[in-house]
């Protein structure tokens, strides 16, 4: 599905973190002078990397078109990138915690959103897709962009019984691959060990 093209301008996904590792994930979706950065993680340092207390993505090509950012779906860079934060409730909540320890919290605008809402960002429709994960209110997205819809899972889990979060919407990503889509950008820890996660329920009843 194509929307209105601009043969002059290249739609880009490029990925500054998150690739084959745990944290870290940020992925920019850039066409012409519109950036929307998905997520903005940071990595707990590895055993060789002493002194060091986190990991953040390399941001300097992003720096280098800060003015081009039109949104950011959940971020560190707020010091230096100002830009519109779009979240779920809890995770707006977490965030501004953390940016009340360094005096932040004036400095940016949350906008909060929820599944099954879109918003228009620049050149890019999103929607929100309920998914289930560790945390409550996680959420995947459904991007439209002018050459097509790009699905980002986000860090994810199928769960028919979950305790603590809402089940992953499997309907609509299933409406969107029947409608079409230009990429998938998925993210599951441990996707590649056979068999099933228990569920929350399962757990919860075990240990109860």
């Amino acid at each position: 599905m194509k929307m209105n093209q601009d043969i002059n301008h290249t739609l880009k996904l490029i990925p500054l973190g998150g690739l084959g590792e745990i944290g870290l994930n940020m992925m920019l979706i850039e066409y012409g002078d519109s950036i929307v950065v998905v997520d903005a993680g940071v990595m707990f340092p590895e055993d060789h990397m002493l002194g060091i207390d986190m990991v953040i993505p390399d941001i300097s090509y992003l720096q280098s078109r800060a003015e081009h950012v039109a949104g950011i779906i959940l971020t560190h860079i707020v010091p230096e990138i100002r830009a519109p934060i779009y979240g779920t409730p809890l995770t707006l909540a977490l965030v501004a915690e953390r940016l009340k320890e360094f005096q932040l919290e004036d400095l940016v605008t949350f906008v909060t959103v929820r599944p099954q809402e879109t918003i228009t960002i620049g050149p890019f429709t999103i929607e929100f897709i309920a998914v289930c994960h560790s945390i409550s209110d996680g959420v995947g997205l459904a991007i439209k962009t002018p050459f097509g819809t790009i699905i980002h899972s986000g860090d994810f889990k199928i769960d028919h019984s979950p305790v603590a979060c809402q089940q992953t919407d499997l309907n609509r990503f299933s409406f969107y691959g029947e409608e079409g889509v230009l990429a998938l950008l998925s993210d599951s820890t441990n996707v590649e060990r056979e068999g099933y996660t228990l569920s929350e329920r399962e757990i919860e009843t075990y240990h109860g």
